[in-house]
């Protein structure tokens, strides 16, 4: 509950920097990109694995997202998977594998930054 609620503050808080930057900084555009964690994370039955996926300098998290691989149908109600801003510049997924097969997870942050309008 305590990790919702921080998210969601952060979250608010892009939100907060959103709206005064489109009304105050109208020479700016937000810039968002996808930035991919570091190759497939596999998760063994019984264990628990974290992937992270980081922003550039200057950049900060907007949210983030992950894909399950292999054999999740096979597994499903077996896992708990927790995504979460993990700092301002960090994505992170934590996967919890208590079932019988092995779990394949990728994902990526969202990270934005202000660019120039050209």
């Amino acid at each position: 509950m305590f990790r919702t609620l921080e998210l969601a503050n952060k979250i608010m808080a892009f939100v907060i920097i959103l709206l005064y930057t489109l009304l105050l900084l109208p020479d700016k555009n937000l810039s968002v990109k996808q930035v991919w964690s570091a190759g497939l994370l596999i998760v063994p039955n019984g264990a628990t694995r974290t992937a992270q996926a980081t922003c550039e300098p200057g950049e900060l998290v907007k949210g983030g997202v992950y894909y399950n691989k292999g054999l999740v149908a096979v597994n499903q109600n077996n896992y708990d998977i927790i995504s979460r801003a993990a700092s301002s510049t960090t994505w992170e997924i934590e996967v919890h594998n208590y079932g019988p097969f092995q779990l394949e997870i990728i994902g990526y942050a969202e990270c934005a930054k202000l660019v120039d309008i050209p």
